[in-house]
């Protein structure tokens, strides 16, 4: 199947799933009126009782989702469409269906035991009988000139989308080819959900809206890189913000990892909507797996921060610093007038210099030191230290991006540093470029951050 250009990409409706929503319409389902105008209520209200429909539909509606009842069996037909025959009178590949949805890791095993299959049998003669109703004929007319009204409306829109997607596809190496956008008057505008038909990508939804259409073909680039650092997110056993419980399904592995796959999905789909894509997207992700870091401040002025801060930045010297420049360093330590110069430093309110604790889980795990220019609106990275058994499992890079949001904000639109050690491969990652030679031979790394 040849891939779309920008232009071909257009909203669309498929009547086998059309027809799913106008037999939930006469079955009671009313999530068709949010966030919707009056004069669409009106519209899709002239066809509710236009057709008696079977009791089959009815079903759809379930009590395992508290925020929208009719997940998933609403999504689940949308699936099972796809695996119909062509004359509609039987689902031609049960096993690949019950397969796809027993392999879902996003439907608890309560919402699809044996009842589920029970129910679906009789899917095809429902179907088919609304489809073939007059309401439900004239109702699709009405929906297809709504849908070109969408297209005119959307045109430069679905224009931005392709060409983000694009990026996604050669970036992160998605095997989608073709890319369809199904939107639905009556579906509920918060429920997306998508569908893989071959190669081609289907996203379903009852509003087109730019990020709901990225976040659904994301689900799809990021789902393998999560399931490449499983363990890792297993073990963490974290809550994420603003990820409802129903993700979690029984709290087990696969709802750990079902919760944070979405969690992470939103994150990305802001960073790409900005034009931010990650070079390593397993390094994004092992950040956001490790986003309980928090960023504490020394205050050196007190002897036990400074002895705190002592023991850590001596770990940080022995690992960078030959045996003379190691005890220079130490020497300048004990230095009672330069370090109250760094105190002072540290307490002013204009150039601010910050020397900070990385903590992850309430733990001390390393350090790092940073300032700010306000003339030059620069900002530098003095030290970055992570202990050795942190290393490699997100926290700097975590940590990174938390200075480079902090710099930002105050302000910054170019960051600078002096790579020590094996650290060069870490800067390139985040995308640091070698900017220049120092007089005495350093390499400095810049990257701009506007």
């Amino acid at each position: 199947m040849k891939m779309q250009t920008a232009e071909q990409i257009t909203i669309s409706n498929i009547p086998e799933i059309s027809a799913i929503y106008f037999a939930l319409l006469q079955s009671g389902y009313d999530y068709y009126t949010m966030e919707r105008s009056q004069n669409h209520i009106s519209y899709i209200q002239e066809y509710i009782g236009a057709e008696n429909t079977t009791l089959f539909f009815a079903g759809v509606k379930q009590n395992t989702c508290e925020v929208y009842p009719y997940w998933p069996r609403a999504a689940i037909l949308e699936t099972a469409s796809f695996y119909l025959s062509p004359d509609r009178s039987h689902i031609r590949d049960y096993d690949a269906l019950r397969n796809q949805i027993m392999n879902a890791t996003n439907i608890g095993d309560l919402e699809r035991d044996q009842r589920l299959w029970d129910w679906i049998a009789d899917f095809p003669t429902a179907l088919s009988d609304v489809l073939a109703c007059d309401a439900f004929k004239n109702y699709l007319e009405w929906e297809q000139e709504w849908l070109a009204t969408q297209n005119a409306k959307h045109k430069a829109a679905l224009r931005v989308i392709k060409n983000c997607l694009d990026v996604c596809v050669s970036k992160y190496g998605s095997p989608v080819q073709d890319i369809r956008i199904v939107i639905n008057p009556i579906k509920c505008v918060y429920s997306a959900d998508f569908h893989m038909d071959g190669n081609c990508f289907i996203f379903c939804s009852g509003m087109f809206r730019t990020e709901s259409v990225i976040h659904e073909f994301l689900h799809h680039v990021v789902h393998p890189a999560v399931m490449d650092i499983a363990d890792t997110v297993a073990t963490t056993k974290r809550i994420y913000p603003g990820v409802d419980e129903s993700y979690y399904l029984s709290g087990d592995n696969a709802g750990r990892l079902n919760a944070f796959e979405e969690y992470a999905v939103r994150v990305l789909t802001t960073d790409v909507m900005n034009n931010k894509f990650p070079n390593d997207l397993i390094s994004y992700l092992k950040e956001l797996v490790y986003a309980m870091i928090e960023l504490i401040r020394f205050y050196l002025q007190k002897k036990d921060e400074w002895d705190d801060f002592y023991d850590w930045f001596s770990s940080y010297l022995s690992e960078v610093c030959d045996e003379e420049e190691y005890q220079e360093n130490i020497d300048d330590l004990h230095n009672d007038e330069l370090n109250a110069q760094m105190i002072e430093q540290t307490l002013q309110e204009h150039n601010p210099y910050f020397v900070m604790r990385i903590v992850e889980n309430e733990v001390c795990v390393g350090l790092i030191s940073y300032s700010y220019d306000e003339e030059r609106n620069k900002g530098f990275i003095n030290n970055f230290y992570v202990c050795t058994e942190r290393r490699s499992s997100g926290v700097g890079s975590a940590t990174y991006r938390m200075v480079e949001n902090h710099l930002q904000s105050l302000g910054a639109k170019y960051i600078e540093l002096v790579p020590v050690g094996m650290a060069e491969r870490f800067y390139f990652r985040n995308g640091f470029e070698l900017s220049r030679t120092s007089s005495d031979g350093e390499r400095i790394f810049g990257k701009a951050i506007e």
